[in-house]
């Protein structure tokens, strides 16, 4: 994959970025694109695909001595298949705007989009669908220290088809899912068009 660290910053528009765990246990150089310290990516009708265990297709995260990371992706699509590996992934302070794409993601535990630990994901007109079980579609959880995360989709078409995987999901006091427009779906069992535990709040308009 592409990796993206130090304060730097990647363009990288159209084609396609490829990946695969060879060992099967999520290989940090099985990301589609993993943006950190303090960088910058843009993507531009780019399509990511990746397989493997936790091969998170967009990963943009944070250290504590530097600038939180961001990815800007427009025009692009996501896929990934393997076991907890999500599509868009906000982790620890840092940001993905993500418009006019598609994510889809087929593992069990594989979140379309997730905004984790401090983490800020926003997605402006797009589409969702994940087939695994415990799959969210659109995902926001804080975490025990009180790193607050949040996700928002505007107009964006969420499909979960998975058991005991909701459209939309927050976990943890802190924690904000917002919807606009678009539509949320979930077919497999036990599973909520919006789910909400531990005191979050989420948002449907």
């Amino acid at each position: 994959g592409v990796k993206v660290d130090s304060a730097s910053t990647l363009q990288f528009d159209g084609g396609s970025i490829e990946t695969k765990a060879l060992d099967g246990n999520g290989s940090l150089s099985a990301f589609g694109v993993w943006v950190a310290g303090g960088s910058l990516a843009t993507l531009d009708s780019t399509a990511v695909k990746t397989a493997g265990a936790y091969a998170y297709g967009l990963f943009s995260t944070y250290a504590p001595t530097v600038a939180a990371a961001s990815i800007d992706a427009t025009n692009t699509s996501v896929e990934t298949s393997g076991s907890n590996a999500h599509g868009v992934y906000a982790h620890s302070k840092s940001a993905i705007n993500f418009n006019l794409g598609n994510i889809r993601t087929s593992g069990n535990g594989a979140a379309g989009a997730r905004a984790e630990a401090g983490g800020v994901l926003y997605m402006g007109q797009g589409a969702i669908t994940t087939l695994g079980s415990n799959a969210a579609g659109l995902m926001a959880t804080a975490n025990a220290w009180g790193a607050k995360a949040t996700a928002v989709a505007n107009n964006v078409d969420i499909v979960t088809h998975g058991d005991v995987s909701a459209g939309a999901a927050a976990f943890q006091q802190g924690s904000t899912v917002a919807l606009t427009g678009g539509s949320v779906e979930s077919h497999g069992k036990k599973s909520q068009r919006m789910s909400a535990e531990a005191t979050p709040t989420v948002y449907a308009g």
